[in-house]
């Protein structure tokens, strides 16, 4: 990624921030809306993508473990929906290879055993 397409990123990290506010509120006006509540988690995975490129791994892991946090919910409370698992299975990726950037390989190995595990069942 070259220096404008980051320049670029930058500016629009605001706008994703707000969308993520957005989704928030949605979610704590109706925290039993689950569309709410798979919105609130794609704007923290967005969130965390926008954070990774701009090079803030510390943030980019606070989001990425909200992300996990609500997909965790939504795969549990609905085992049969195929996105709440493709969802729980990329914020595994995501805090796999965020941990690894920051250089803790326990906790990225720990992830990265999820993911594997659950790509086998």
């Amino acid at each position: 990624m070259d220096n404008t397409s980051l320049g670029n990123l930058s500016k629009e990290l605001p706008s994703i921030e707000k969308a993520a506010k957005l989704m928030q509120e949605f979610y704590a006006f109706n925290p039993e809306n689950v569309d709410f509540k798979n919105g609130l988690a794609i704007s923290y995975q967005r969130l965390g993508n926008t954070y990774t490129a701009l090079g803030n791994l510390e943030e980019a892991l606070t989001s990425y473990k909200e992300m996990f946090r609500l997909f965790e919910e939504l795969s549990a409370a609905y085992t049969e929906n195929v996105d709440f698992k493709n969802g729980l299975a990329i914020s595994y990726q995501r805090l796999c290879n965020t941990y690894t950037a920051l250089g803790n390989f326990g906790k990225a190995l720990t992830f990265h055993r999820l993911f594997i595990s659950m790509t086998q069942s």
